[in-house]
């Protein structure tokens, strides 16, 4: 429940019990008794600053919503202050029909919390009632200084449901950054009983009423539709419904940065585009569910600046290690990598329209390739999703000559079945004369990794390299379930023995990796790789154990700053944080 519910406190009749109780003392301890006698306690009324600066402090902690829950029931002074902390950040999502409700008579009751609001995530697929649709919708249409709102929606919750909210959502002008879902699969209606349903289907467009009918300048936009499998059995080649480009048309001359998610297969409207002139971020969907076609983009967004091919779960599909990554249909599971490369290539001759470079890209080495991008990308975040190692390498030297980066980050996988040496491309290209800094993240999916073989590796790589700073990720994923991977077809068959997870019954759960490392002189090993890189100033080593939520340790050489060698355990400082992504 999201009501604070006051204490009744009393002055002079007020009893020394309860409040000793209410402050969390123990009555029964003889030495209070005989400082205070019971009688004679008086309730010290603090200065307001004062109940604020303990309000600071709680708020400054990691995890301070229940204490300050708690603080809001102790007095009315306490409600009101507790609940503005509580309102300001993001509300825990909000899922279950009893809680729905629950805040938003909470947020009714009193208009003047209304206005307190600044973000919110709702799960709208329990929402089916009319009075609860009524509800929901009084308390949005009142947040008038909403910023953020994360919202989603089923496709099999009523359409009128839907439809509703989606309006409400439209008449918010104080909205910033809005993140918009739906998830299911879309009957559109498409079929031998296609006029039956038209009726029905033609109210339930939340896409056009919320973004379209939208009243607030959004800034950042993040939508996601499920698939429309209808309109692709019918062989619909275009449908606007599913094209963000004409979706969003109307925050055109706002959006800073559009995400665009969910199954779509077909999201470019042929013929005349729109221009969105502040546009300078985009995030598309992996290339497995959707075409990697640029030039809607570059025309509808001529000064992007970020680029990014796969959403913000950062989940991709890893291919069996004998798998054609270039020619096999592995680009919405119908076409080649290569064939859409040639497609956006012939797009730019023949437009003579590019990105006359871009700040960053980050996405898979599959989906870098299939863009067929030549301008200059200053930082570059790769992730190798298997397939033909020396297929995947030549892809990656393309890229890497095209692009030229300043700043490398490359993300991949050790299996025992698929070699990771070389990591990099032969430089007689030239395409690493620009590269200052190197990040390498291995993710092992080995019991026996040859830690010596690495390090040989790194040492001469590092030698036909001008990188002034390396930074070195060894993580243990070694288990048959690999997080947030699609497998199409399955993997090879897992090699070797797992790791153990680790738990309150298992602290000391075997890791291989770990067991390796914990024997090994790493300090002196960083150090014997800086020797053979006359340019190289800094050298990070870090890492992890499996089913780790930061590293276990991080060494690292900096011959420019004080201290020039620590060594320390990792934290959430290290960008580790999520244990099930490989990036």
């Amino acid at each position: 429940m999201y009501r604070p519910e006051a204490a009744s406190v009393s002055k002079a009749t007020s009893s020394a019990s309860g409040t000793s109780q209410s402050l969390g003392l123990d009555t029964t301890d003889s030495s209070f008794t005989q400082r205070a006698p019971i009688s004679k306690i008086e309730l010290v009324t603090l200065n307001p600053d004062i109940l604020g600066a303990v309000l600071e402090f709680v708020a400054g902690e990691d995890d301070y919503m229940p204490t300050i829950a708690a603080i809001t029931r102790t007095c009315k002074r306490m409600r009101l202050e507790g609940t503005k902390y509580l309102l300001s950040s993001t509300v825990p999502k909000l899922q279950l029909i009893e809680d729905i409700c629950s805040f938003c008579h909470f947020m009714l009751a009193e208009p003047a919390r209304l206005p307190l609001l600044k973000s919110l995530v709702l799960s709208c697929d329990s929402i089916e009632a009319d009075d609860h649709v009524r509800l929901v919708c009084e308390m949005l249409r009142g947040l008038s200084n909403l910023h953020k709102l994360d919202i989603a929606f089923d496709t099999a919750s009523s359409p009128s449901a839907r439809s509703a909210i989606a309006a409400a959502i439209a008449s918010l002008t104080s909205l910033r950054v809005l993140k918009l879902n739906e998830f299911g699969r879309l009957t559109t209606g498409y079929g031998p009983d296609y006029r039956a349903r038209a009726g029905a289907l033609s109210s339930d467009h939340v896409f056009e009423t919320a973004l379209r009918d939208a009243r607030a300048p959004l800034l950042s936009l993040s939508i996601g539709l499920p698939s429309a499998v209808d309109e692709l059995a019918a062989g619909v080649r275009y449908s606007r419904r599913r094209d963000p480009i004409f979706l969003c048309s109307h925050l055109r001359h706002t959006l800073e940065h559009l995400e665009v998610l969910g199954g779509f297969s077909l999201i470019v409207r042929p013929g005349r585009t729109y221009e969105y002139p502040h546009l300078k971020k985009l995030t598309l969907p992996i290339y497995s569910i959707c075409i990697p076609y640029m030039r809607p983009f570059v025309i509808a967004a001529p000064h992007l600046r970020e680029l990014q091919i796969g959403g913000t779960d950062n989940s991709h599909t890893r291919h069996r290690h004998n798998e054609d990554i270039l020619r096999g249909k592995i680009i919405n599971r119908t076409q080649t990598p290569q064939e859409w490369r040639t497609t956006n290539e012939h797009d730019r001759e023949v437009s003579n329209r590019s990105w006359p470079m871009l700040d960053s890209f980050k996405g898979a080495i599959i989906g870098a390739y299939s863009t067929g991008l030549t301008c200059p990308v200053a930082r570059v975040h790769l992730l190798s999703t298997g397939g033909r190692r020396r297929t995947e390498l030549a892809m990656l030297s393309i890229v890497l000559s095209d692009w030229r980066p300043s700043f490398l980050r490359l993300a991949t996988k050790t299996y025992r079945a698929r070699g990771y040496i070389p990591l990099l491309p032969s430089t007689s290209s030239g395409w690493a004369e620009a590269l200052e800094t190197l990040e390498l993240r291995l993710n092992v999916v080995e019991d026996r990794f040859n830690l010596e073989e690495c390090f040989d590796h790194i040492k001469e790589m590092l030698s036909n390299l001008p990188v002034i700073s390396l930074r070195l990720e060894l993580r243990c994923v070694n288990n048959r379930t690999q997080d947030l991977e699609d497998r199409h077809p399955p993997l090879d068959p897992f090699e070797g023995e797992e790791c153990e997870i680790p738990g309150s019954d298992e602290p000391d759960a075997v890791c291989y990796l770990r067991n390796e490392l914990l024997h090994e002189d790493l300090p002196r090993r960083v150090r014997e790789s800086m020797r053979p890189a006359p340019a190289l100033r800094r050298m990070t080593l870090a890492w992890g154990r499996c089913w780790q939520m930061n590293p276990n340790r991080v060494i690292c050489v900096d011959l420019d700053n004080l201290p020039h060698t620590w060594d320390r355990p990792g934290n959430r400082s290290d960008g580790w944080c999520k244990f099930d992504t490989d990036w």
